[in-house]
């Protein structure tokens, strides 16, 4: 690279060198621990399922007793031409 740029006479300055091996002590493994103890509760979406539920049946409901208000109003203003 830094010949394509044309800089001579530079010294790159090397990639730090990271290892995987790394000497575990108690708070890692207690961290590890935890990690795992608690895990299950960040995955668990039945309370958040139950409340997509409930919202989707109350606009279900919502939607029919308003399509059956109009049903009726309709119904009685027919009514009303048809006895008039």
């Amino acid at each position: 690279m830094l010949r394509r740029l044309g800089v001579h006479g530079v010294v790159p300055v090397p990639a730090p060198r990271w290892t995987a091996r790394r000497k575990l002590d108690p708070v890692d493994l207690l961290l590890v621990k935890e990690l795992g103890d608690e895990e299950p509760g960040w995955v668990d979406y039945s309370a958040a399922e139950i409340d997509v539920k409930t919202q989707l049946v109350d606009s279900l409901m919502d939607m029919l007793i308003a399509d059956t208000m109009q049903t009726v109003q309709q119904a009685i203003r027919f009514r009303q031409i048809s006895v008039d």
